[in-house]
Protein backbone atom coordinates (compact mmCIF):
# COMPACT_ATOMS: atom_id res chain seq x y z
CA UNK A 1 0.00 0.00 0.00
CA UNK A 2 1.18 3.54 -0.77
CA UNK A 3 2.93 5.25 2.11
CA UNK A 4 4.65 8.52 2.99
CA UNK A 5 8.45 8.48 3.09
CA UNK A 6 10.37 11.37 4.56
CA UNK A 7 13.11 12.83 2.40
CA UNK A 8 15.71 15.51 2.95
CA UNK A 9 15.29 18.40 5.38
CA UNK A 10 16.20 21.82 3.98
CA UNK A 11 15.50 25.47 4.79
CA UNK A 12 12.14 25.03 3.02
CA UNK A 13 11.15 22.24 5.37
CA UNK A 14 10.82 18.48 5.13
CA UNK A 15 10.55 17.06 1.61
CA UNK A 16 8.08 14.20 1.37
CA UNK A 17 7.56 11.34 -1.06
CA UNK A 18 4.81 8.83 -1.60
CA UNK A 19 6.07 5.33 -2.37
CA UNK A 20 3.79 3.15 -4.52
CA UNK A 21 4.17 -0.62 -4.61
CA UNK A 22 2.92 -1.83 -7.99
CA UNK A 23 5.14 -4.89 -8.31
CA UNK A 24 8.00 -2.48 -8.09
CA UNK A 25 8.56 0.52 -5.86
CA UNK A 26 7.89 3.90 -7.47
CA UNK A 27 8.76 7.02 -5.51
CA UNK A 28 6.73 10.14 -6.26
CA UNK A 29 7.84 13.40 -4.66
CA UNK A 30 4.93 15.46 -3.32
CA UNK A 31 7.11 18.31 -2.10
CA UNK A 32 7.27 20.34 1.11
CA UNK A 33 3.73 19.69 2.29
CA UNK A 34 3.04 21.01 5.78
CA UNK A 35 -0.76 20.83 5.74
CA UNK A 36 -1.68 17.40 7.13
CA UNK A 37 -5.07 17.33 5.38
CA UNK A 38 -3.46 18.16 2.04
CA UNK A 39 -0.83 15.48 2.58
CA UNK A 40 -3.53 12.89 3.34
CA UNK A 41 -5.50 13.98 0.26
CA UNK A 42 -2.46 13.42 -1.97
CA UNK A 43 -1.84 10.06 -0.30
CA UNK A 44 -5.46 8.96 -0.78
CA UNK A 45 -5.34 9.84 -4.50
CA UNK A 46 -2.10 7.94 -5.01
CA UNK A 47 -3.41 4.94 -3.04
CA UNK A 48 -6.41 4.83 -5.39
CA UNK A 49 -4.06 5.06 -8.38
CA UNK A 50 -1.89 2.27 -6.95
CA UNK A 51 -4.92 -0.03 -6.52
CA UNK A 52 -6.13 0.77 -10.04
CA UNK A 53 -2.74 -0.13 -11.57
CA UNK A 54 -2.48 -3.36 -9.57
CA UNK A 55 -5.97 -4.46 -10.70
CA UNK A 56 -5.20 -3.49 -14.29
CA UNK A 57 -8.29 -1.29 -14.49
CA UNK A 58 -8.80 1.93 -16.41
CA UNK A 59 -8.65 5.10 -14.37
CA UNK A 60 -12.20 5.87 -13.23
CA UNK A 61 -13.84 9.27 -13.72
CA UNK A 62 -13.81 9.75 -9.94
CA UNK A 63 -10.06 9.12 -9.81
CA UNK A 64 -9.48 11.45 -12.77
CA UNK A 65 -11.24 14.21 -10.84
CA UNK A 66 -8.91 13.64 -7.90
CA UNK A 67 -5.83 13.52 -10.15
CA UNK A 68 -6.84 16.76 -11.87
CA UNK A 69 -6.98 18.46 -8.48
CA UNK A 70 -3.32 17.63 -7.86
CA UNK A 71 -0.77 20.38 -8.58
CA UNK A 72 0.28 20.44 -12.23
CA UNK A 73 3.90 19.56 -11.40
CA UNK A 74 2.74 16.49 -9.48
CA UNK A 75 0.51 15.41 -12.39
CA UNK A 76 3.50 15.77 -14.72
CA UNK A 77 5.55 13.48 -12.44
CA UNK A 78 2.87 10.80 -12.69
CA UNK A 79 3.02 11.06 -16.49
CA UNK A 80 6.84 10.89 -16.59
CA UNK A 81 6.83 7.80 -14.35
CA UNK A 82 4.30 6.13 -16.68
CA UNK A 83 1.71 5.93 -13.89
CA UNK A 84 -0.92 7.75 -15.93
CA UNK A 85 -1.39 8.70 -19.58
CA UNK A 86 -2.91 12.08 -20.30
CA UNK A 87 -6.41 11.61 -21.60
CA UNK A 88 -7.05 12.57 -25.19
CA UNK A 89 -10.78 12.60 -24.53
CA UNK A 90 -10.78 14.88 -21.50
CA UNK A 91 -13.36 17.66 -21.01
CA UNK A 92 -13.13 20.36 -23.66
CA UNK A 93 -13.97 24.05 -23.37
CA UNK A 94 -17.23 23.37 -25.22
CA UNK A 95 -18.31 20.36 -23.15
CA UNK A 96 -17.39 22.06 -19.88
CA UNK A 97 -19.34 25.14 -20.93
CA UNK A 98 -22.38 22.98 -21.67
CA UNK A 99 -22.19 21.37 -18.21
CA UNK A 100 -21.62 24.77 -16.58
CA UNK A 101 -24.70 26.30 -18.22
CA UNK A 102 -26.84 23.27 -17.41
CA UNK A 103 -25.97 23.63 -13.73
CA UNK A 104 -26.63 27.38 -13.85
CA UNK A 105 -30.07 26.70 -15.27
CA UNK A 106 -31.03 24.66 -12.20
CA UNK A 107 -31.04 27.74 -9.96
CA UNK A 108 -30.67 30.67 -12.33
CA UNK A 109 -33.03 32.72 -14.42
CA UNK A 110 -33.07 31.52 -18.08
CA UNK A 111 -32.37 35.07 -19.21
CA UNK A 112 -29.20 35.16 -17.11
CA UNK A 113 -28.09 31.76 -18.39
CA UNK A 114 -28.54 32.99 -21.98
CA UNK A 115 -26.39 35.99 -21.10
CA UNK A 116 -23.67 33.62 -19.88
CA UNK A 117 -23.95 31.51 -23.03
CA UNK A 118 -23.87 34.47 -25.44
CA UNK A 119 -20.96 36.08 -23.60
CA UNK A 120 -18.91 32.87 -23.59
CA UNK A 121 -19.77 32.14 -27.24
CA UNK A 122 -18.68 35.60 -28.41
CA UNK A 123 -15.72 35.76 -26.05
CA UNK A 124 -13.74 32.79 -24.78
CA UNK A 125 -15.12 30.23 -27.26
CA UNK A 126 -14.44 32.53 -30.22
CA UNK A 127 -10.86 33.39 -29.36
CA UNK A 128 -9.87 29.89 -28.15
CA UNK A 129 -10.56 26.57 -29.85
CA UNK A 130 -13.80 25.31 -28.27
CA UNK A 131 -12.70 21.70 -28.86
CA UNK A 132 -9.51 22.21 -26.91
CA UNK A 133 -9.16 20.25 -23.65
CA UNK A 134 -9.78 22.65 -20.79
CA UNK A 135 -6.82 21.33 -18.79
CA UNK A 136 -4.50 22.45 -21.60
CA UNK A 137 -5.55 26.10 -21.32
CA UNK A 138 -2.86 28.18 -19.63
CA UNK A 139 -2.69 31.74 -18.36
CA UNK A 140 -0.88 32.92 -21.50
CA UNK A 141 -3.75 31.66 -23.67
CA UNK A 142 -6.24 33.64 -21.60
CA UNK A 143 -4.10 36.78 -21.69
CA UNK A 144 -4.05 36.48 -25.48
CA UNK A 145 -7.85 36.04 -25.50
CA UNK A 146 -8.35 39.19 -23.41
CA UNK A 147 -5.93 41.27 -25.49
CA UNK A 148 -7.56 40.22 -28.76
CA UNK A 149 -11.08 40.72 -27.43
CA UNK A 150 -10.20 44.22 -26.22
CA UNK A 151 -9.42 45.16 -29.83
CA UNK A 152 -12.93 44.14 -30.92
CA UNK A 153 -15.14 45.13 -27.99
CA UNK A 154 -15.70 47.90 -25.47
CA UNK A 155 -14.07 47.62 -22.04
CA UNK A 156 -17.42 46.84 -20.39
CA UNK A 157 -17.99 43.92 -22.77
CA UNK A 158 -14.48 42.54 -22.23
CA UNK A 159 -14.94 42.88 -18.47
CA UNK A 160 -18.12 40.82 -18.73
CA UNK A 161 -16.37 38.20 -20.88
CA UNK A 162 -13.64 37.93 -18.24
CA UNK A 163 -16.16 37.44 -15.44
CA UNK A 164 -17.98 34.68 -17.31
CA UNK A 165 -14.73 32.92 -18.29
CA UNK A 166 -13.44 33.12 -14.74
CA UNK A 167 -16.66 31.52 -13.46
CA UNK A 168 -16.37 28.76 -16.08
CA UNK A 169 -12.83 27.85 -15.02
CA UNK A 170 -13.84 27.88 -11.35
CA UNK A 171 -16.58 25.39 -12.24
CA UNK A 172 -13.90 23.24 -13.92
CA UNK A 173 -11.88 23.36 -10.69
CA UNK A 174 -14.90 22.37 -8.60
CA UNK A 175 -15.61 19.46 -10.95
CA UNK A 176 -12.01 18.29 -10.75
CA UNK A 177 -11.27 18.90 -14.44
CA UNK A 178 -8.35 21.21 -13.63
CA UNK A 179 -6.20 21.69 -10.54
CA UNK A 180 -6.40 25.48 -10.28
CA UNK A 181 -8.15 28.43 -11.88
CA UNK A 182 -5.66 30.05 -14.29
CA UNK A 183 -7.31 33.42 -13.64
CA UNK A 184 -5.67 33.34 -10.20
CA UNK A 185 -2.17 33.69 -11.65
CA UNK A 186 -0.47 37.00 -10.96
CA UNK A 187 -0.30 38.19 -14.59
CA UNK A 188 -3.97 37.51 -15.21
CA UNK A 189 -5.07 39.11 -11.94
CA UNK A 190 -3.15 42.25 -12.85
CA UNK A 191 -4.61 42.36 -16.38
CA UNK A 192 -8.17 41.83 -15.13
CA UNK A 193 -7.78 44.53 -12.49
CA UNK A 194 -6.99 47.05 -15.24
CA UNK A 195 -10.47 46.56 -16.70
CA UNK A 196 -12.09 46.76 -13.26
CA UNK A 197 -10.30 50.06 -12.55
CA UNK A 198 -11.19 51.47 -15.96
CA UNK A 199 -14.87 50.58 -15.55
CA UNK A 200 -14.98 52.15 -12.08
CA UNK A 201 -13.59 55.35 -13.59
CA UNK A 202 -16.13 55.26 -16.42
CA UNK A 203 -18.97 54.70 -13.94
CA UNK A 204 -17.86 57.68 -11.87
CA UNK A 205 -17.86 59.80 -15.03
CA UNK A 206 -21.32 58.52 -15.95
CA UNK A 207 -22.66 59.44 -12.51
CA UNK A 208 -21.86 63.10 -13.15
CA UNK A 209 -24.50 63.06 -15.90
CA UNK A 210 -27.39 63.41 -13.49
CA UNK A 211 -30.88 64.76 -14.16
CA UNK A 212 -31.64 68.30 -13.14
CA UNK A 213 -35.05 69.23 -11.63
CA UNK A 214 -35.83 71.32 -14.73
CA UNK A 215 -35.09 68.40 -17.07
CA UNK A 216 -37.26 66.08 -15.02
CA UNK A 217 -40.16 68.53 -15.01
CA UNK A 218 -40.00 69.07 -18.79
CA UNK A 219 -39.82 65.33 -19.43
CA UNK A 220 -42.97 64.70 -17.41
CA UNK A 221 -45.05 67.02 -19.57
CA UNK A 222 -43.67 66.56 -23.10
CA UNK A 223 -45.17 64.42 -25.86
CA UNK A 224 -43.71 60.91 -25.72
CA UNK A 225 -45.32 58.95 -28.55
CA UNK A 226 -46.45 60.10 -31.99
CA UNK A 227 -48.13 56.80 -32.88
CA UNK A 228 -51.35 57.27 -30.87
CA UNK A 229 -52.79 59.25 -27.99
CA UNK A 230 -53.27 56.08 -25.94
CA UNK A 231 -49.65 55.00 -26.41
CA UNK A 232 -48.55 58.52 -25.48
CA UNK A 233 -50.59 58.32 -22.28
CA UNK A 234 -49.02 54.95 -21.44
CA UNK A 235 -45.53 56.37 -21.92
CA UNK A 236 -46.57 59.33 -19.79
CA UNK A 237 -47.78 57.01 -17.00
CA UNK A 238 -44.54 55.00 -17.19
CA UNK A 239 -42.39 58.14 -16.91
CA UNK A 240 -44.40 59.29 -13.89
CA UNK A 241 -44.05 55.85 -12.31
CA UNK A 242 -40.29 55.90 -12.89
CA UNK A 243 -39.99 59.45 -11.61
CA UNK A 244 -42.00 59.06 -8.40
CA UNK A 245 -41.92 55.27 -7.89
CA UNK A 246 -38.22 54.79 -8.60
CA UNK A 247 -38.45 51.09 -9.40
CA UNK A 248 -37.11 49.07 -12.33
CA UNK A 249 -38.93 49.31 -15.65
CA UNK A 250 -39.56 45.55 -15.68
CA UNK A 251 -41.67 45.81 -12.52
CA UNK A 252 -43.98 48.33 -14.20
CA UNK A 253 -44.27 46.32 -17.42
CA UNK A 254 -46.05 43.50 -15.52
CA UNK A 255 -48.12 45.85 -13.32
CA UNK A 256 -51.85 45.06 -13.29
CA UNK A 257 -54.61 47.46 -12.33
CA UNK A 258 -55.54 44.96 -9.62
CA UNK A 259 -52.07 45.55 -8.12
CA UNK A 260 -52.93 49.21 -7.47
CA UNK A 261 -55.08 50.08 -4.45
CA UNK A 262 -56.24 53.69 -4.74
CA UNK A 263 -57.99 53.48 -1.36
CA UNK A 264 -54.99 52.39 0.70
CA UNK A 265 -52.50 54.17 -1.61
CA UNK A 266 -50.42 51.05 -2.16
CA UNK A 267 -48.95 49.22 -5.16
CA UNK A 268 -48.03 45.54 -5.22
CA UNK A 269 -44.90 45.18 -7.37
CA UNK A 270 -42.93 42.21 -8.58
CA UNK A 271 -39.29 43.03 -8.10
CA UNK A 272 -35.96 41.49 -9.01
CA UNK A 273 -34.12 39.44 -6.41
CA UNK A 274 -30.50 40.43 -5.96
CA UNK A 275 -27.43 39.19 -4.10
CA UNK A 276 -27.54 35.99 -2.04
CA UNK A 277 -31.35 35.71 -2.23
CA UNK A 278 -31.15 35.35 -6.00
CA UNK A 279 -28.47 32.68 -5.85
CA UNK A 280 -30.70 30.15 -4.10
CA UNK A 281 -34.03 30.91 -5.78
CA UNK A 282 -35.43 29.51 -9.00
CA UNK A 283 -36.18 32.60 -11.05
CA UNK A 284 -35.48 35.95 -9.50
CA UNK A 285 -38.77 37.66 -8.59
CA UNK A 286 -40.17 38.80 -5.27
CA UNK A 287 -43.33 40.72 -4.43
CA UNK A 288 -43.19 43.97 -2.47
CA UNK A 289 -45.91 46.41 -1.41
CA UNK A 290 -44.76 49.99 -2.01
CA UNK A 291 -46.46 53.37 -1.57
CA UNK A 292 -48.72 54.82 -4.25
CA UNK A 293 -47.27 58.31 -4.00
CA UNK A 294 -49.79 61.14 -4.37
CA UNK A 295 -48.14 62.43 -7.55
CA UNK A 296 -48.96 59.15 -9.33
CA UNK A 297 -52.71 59.10 -8.76
CA UNK A 298 -53.74 61.62 -11.44
CA UNK A 299 -51.69 60.26 -14.39
CA UNK A 300 -52.74 56.69 -13.56
CA UNK A 301 -56.42 57.60 -13.28
CA UNK A 302 -56.25 59.52 -16.56
CA UNK A 303 -54.78 56.50 -18.33
CA UNK A 304 -57.31 54.12 -16.83
CA UNK A 305 -60.17 56.33 -18.04
CA UNK A 306 -58.90 56.13 -21.65
CA UNK A 307 -58.35 52.36 -21.74
CA UNK A 308 -61.12 49.91 -22.71
CA UNK A 309 -63.13 48.62 -19.76
CA UNK A 310 -61.70 45.42 -18.30
CA UNK A 311 -58.09 46.15 -19.37
CA UNK A 312 -55.90 43.95 -17.16
CA UNK A 313 -52.47 45.56 -17.40
CA UNK A 314 -51.53 49.20 -16.91
CA UNK A 315 -49.22 49.23 -19.95
CA UNK A 316 -50.19 47.51 -23.20
CA UNK A 317 -49.41 49.46 -26.39
CA UNK A 318 -45.81 50.43 -25.75
CA UNK A 319 -43.35 47.74 -26.84
CA UNK A 320 -46.29 45.64 -28.16
CA UNK A 321 -46.81 44.45 -24.60
CA UNK A 322 -50.40 43.42 -25.28
CA UNK A 323 -49.06 40.67 -27.57
CA UNK A 324 -46.72 39.13 -24.97
CA UNK A 325 -47.07 36.79 -21.99
CA UNK A 326 -46.15 38.17 -18.59
CA UNK A 327 -42.80 36.37 -18.48
CA UNK A 328 -40.81 34.78 -21.29
CA UNK A 329 -41.28 31.13 -22.20
CA UNK A 330 -38.23 28.92 -22.65
CA UNK A 331 -37.37 25.35 -23.52
CA UNK A 332 -35.49 22.89 -21.32
CA UNK A 333 -32.14 24.44 -22.33
CA UNK A 334 -33.24 27.91 -21.29
CA UNK A 335 -33.51 29.08 -24.92
CA UNK A 336 -36.19 31.71 -25.42
CA UNK A 337 -39.33 30.60 -27.24
CA UNK A 338 -41.26 33.81 -26.71
CA UNK A 339 -40.31 37.15 -25.17
CA UNK A 340 -42.32 38.28 -22.15
CA UNK A 341 -43.39 41.67 -20.82
CA UNK A 342 -40.80 41.49 -18.04
CA UNK A 343 -37.92 41.04 -20.50
CA UNK A 344 -38.98 43.77 -22.96
CA UNK A 345 -36.26 46.38 -23.51
CA UNK A 346 -37.59 49.91 -24.01
CA UNK A 347 -34.25 51.73 -23.79
CA UNK A 348 -33.86 52.38 -27.53
CA UNK A 349 -37.38 53.82 -27.83
CA UNK A 350 -36.89 55.95 -24.74
CA UNK A 351 -33.64 57.37 -26.11
CA UNK A 352 -35.53 58.36 -29.27
CA UNK A 353 -38.12 60.14 -27.13
CA UNK A 354 -35.35 62.05 -25.35
CA UNK A 355 -33.66 63.07 -28.62
CA UNK A 356 -36.94 64.14 -30.25
CA UNK A 357 -37.72 66.43 -27.31
CA UNK A 358 -34.27 67.99 -27.19
CA UNK A 359 -32.95 66.24 -24.09
CA UNK A 360 -29.43 64.94 -23.70
CA UNK A 361 -29.39 61.15 -23.74
CA UNK A 362 -28.13 59.83 -20.42
CA UNK A 363 -26.00 56.71 -20.72
CA UNK A 364 -28.46 54.77 -18.53
CA UNK A 365 -31.71 56.75 -18.74
CA UNK A 366 -33.91 54.43 -16.68
CA UNK A 367 -31.28 54.09 -13.97
CA UNK A 368 -31.11 57.86 -13.85
CA UNK A 369 -34.72 57.95 -12.62
CA UNK A 370 -34.01 55.37 -9.91
CA UNK A 371 -31.01 57.31 -8.73
CA UNK A 372 -32.86 60.64 -8.77
CA UNK A 373 -35.85 59.31 -6.82
CA UNK A 374 -33.75 57.33 -4.34
CA UNK A 375 -31.64 60.36 -3.47
CA UNK A 376 -34.76 62.54 -3.24
CA UNK A 377 -36.49 60.17 -0.80
CA UNK A 378 -33.26 59.90 1.18
CA UNK A 379 -33.08 63.69 1.55
CA UNK A 380 -36.76 63.80 2.52
CA UNK A 381 -36.08 61.54 5.51
CA UNK A 382 -37.07 58.06 4.31
CA UNK A 383 -35.39 55.37 6.40
CA UNK A 384 -32.88 52.95 4.93
CA UNK A 385 -35.35 50.09 5.49
CA UNK A 386 -38.03 51.98 3.55
CA UNK A 387 -35.63 52.78 0.71
CA UNK A 388 -34.45 49.17 0.52
CA UNK A 389 -38.08 48.07 0.20
CA UNK A 390 -39.40 50.82 -2.08
CA UNK A 391 -36.50 51.20 -4.50
CA UNK A 392 -35.22 47.63 -4.39
CA UNK A 393 -31.55 48.46 -3.71
CA UNK A 394 -29.56 48.38 -0.49
CA UNK A 395 -27.88 51.54 0.82
CA UNK A 396 -24.49 50.11 -0.17
CA UNK A 397 -25.60 49.53 -3.76
CA UNK A 398 -27.18 52.97 -4.02
CA UNK A 399 -24.02 54.61 -2.76
CA UNK A 400 -21.78 52.55 -5.04
CA UNK A 401 -23.74 53.06 -8.25
CA UNK A 402 -25.55 56.33 -7.69
CA UNK A 403 -23.18 58.21 -5.38
CA UNK A 404 -23.25 61.43 -7.41
CA UNK A 405 -26.96 61.75 -6.72
CA UNK A 406 -26.42 61.79 -2.97
CA UNK A 407 -25.36 65.42 -2.76
CA UNK A 408 -26.76 68.30 -0.82
CA UNK A 409 -28.98 70.79 -2.60
CA UNK A 410 -26.19 73.37 -2.50
CA UNK A 411 -23.70 70.97 -4.09
CA UNK A 412 -26.17 70.06 -6.82
CA UNK A 413 -26.97 73.73 -7.53
CA UNK A 414 -23.27 74.59 -7.69
CA UNK A 415 -22.55 71.85 -10.24
CA UNK A 416 -25.61 72.81 -12.29
CA UNK A 417 -24.47 76.43 -12.39
CA UNK A 418 -20.93 75.47 -13.42
CA UNK A 419 -22.27 73.31 -16.25
CA UNK A 420 -24.44 76.11 -17.60
CA UNK A 421 -21.61 78.65 -17.73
Amino acid sequence: MAKIRIGATTKQGVYKNVVLNIGREVKVGIGYVEDTRLEQSYLKTLEMLESTIIRGDDVSSELWKRINKLPTNLQNKLVRKNLIVRREDGPTLASTTEEFLAEKLLTGDPRTVRNYKNTLDKGLLTYLDRDRQIESVEAENLIDFINRSSQDYRDSTVHNQIKRAKALFQFAVDEGYIAANPFQTKKLRELCSLFTTKLASDREQTQTEYMTPDEVERLLHCRKSLRSDLEDQEWNALIWLLRFGGNRVSSYLVLRWSDINFETNQIRLRMKLTGKARKFTKGNKRTEVVPLFAELVAPLMELRAEQPEGTEYVLNKIGNLDQKPEFETTNAKGERLRQGRWETNLSTTFRKILKRNGFKVWSQPFHAFRAYRGAELDRCGASQIELDSWIGNSAEVRKRHYSKFHMTGAERFTQSESRSV
